[in-house]
């Protein structure tokens, strides 16, 4: 066979004939001996299994000493001892005091960063939210202040038949009697006149603050202005000394007889004389 014809070709007479099976010198063994693992013919087949060398009469090789049994992963023996770094687990119960379940460590950057983040929207959201119900509850308070001040409560103190009552400095009493039809007063309406009668208790409070204002009203809320006949000059007022006003309103025909006086200083300062 020829090394660069196939197996049909016939060979080069020229041309030294291939023998795969000859020796090869550079394979052949040591003087003295022989190698079972080659045959010294080609390099192309090496071996690397450590195969002993056998000697013409030479005693055969030892046998190789079995190793130990398999044992399962994890056992004491699965693993010999003598391999360098290796640590036996140790087997049976675990000591007092070791702890169980994987063992917990401290979070990375990530993990601190993101709780960081979330601390800190947290934070945002808490002082918003601060934030909106502050200035709910100011300007709550700011327009209770301004409607407490603009509509106050109404403070009437209600004066019985015939009775006496001291306000801002003067001692009132007032008698409402049915009037006479005025020219040119609208149909269905009614003239009431009232008689108060004023006696000064303080003269400080009489030029502070007299004369007051002058209604009549029903207990439904409706008011209708009255006007003052006769009014008598600060100047002219003494403390003990009663003086008499004339004071005269219209009203509906309907409330003649049920319509009330009523004086004012405020809407928290009122007196209310029943009929």
């Amino acid at each position: 066979m020829s090394r660069t014809r196939g197996n049909d070709a016939a060979p080069d007479p020229e041309e030294e004939a291939f023998d795969a099976f000859a020796p090869n010198p550079r394979n052949s063994p040591p003087s003295g001996g022989e190698s079972v693992t080659s045959t010294g013919s080609w390099e192309a087949f090496p071996t690397t299994f450590p195969f002993p060398a056998i000697s013409q009469g030479g005693p055969p090789p030892t046998a190789l000493e079995p190793g130990p049994a398999f044992a399962p992963l994890g056992s004491p023996g699965a693993v010999p001892a003598s391999v360098p770094g290796f640590v036996p687990a140790a087997s049976g119960p675990p000591e007092p005091g070791t702890p169980k379940g994987p063992r917990r460590t401290s979070p990375g950057p990530r993990e601190r960063g993101r709780l960081v983040r979330a601390l800190r929207a947290a934070g945002l959201v808490v002082a918003a939210a601060g934030l909106v119900a502050a200035t709910v509850s100011v300007q709550w308070w700011d327009r209770s202040a301004w409607v407490a001040e603009r509509y106050p409560p109404q403070g009437i103190k209600d004066v019985g038949h015939d009775q006496e009552a001291i306000l801002h400095g003067v001692n009132w009493k007032v008698g409402v009697t049915a009037g006479p039809h005025s020219p040119g007063q609208d149909p269905g309406t009614a003239s009431l006149v009232a008689d108060v009668q004023v006696t000064p208790t303080s003269t400080a409070e009489i030029e502070r603050s007299f004369p007051p204002r002058f209604t009549m009203r029903d207990r439904a809320g409706h008011v209708w202005l009255a006007n003052a006949e006769e009014t008598p000059i600060r100047s002219d007022l003494k403390v003990g000394q009663p003086v008499r006003m004339k004071v005269v309103a219209i009203v509906p025909d309907r409330l003649r007889d049920t319509a009330e006086f009523v004086l004012s200083y405020s809407e928290r300062e009122m007196l209310r004389f029943a009929r």
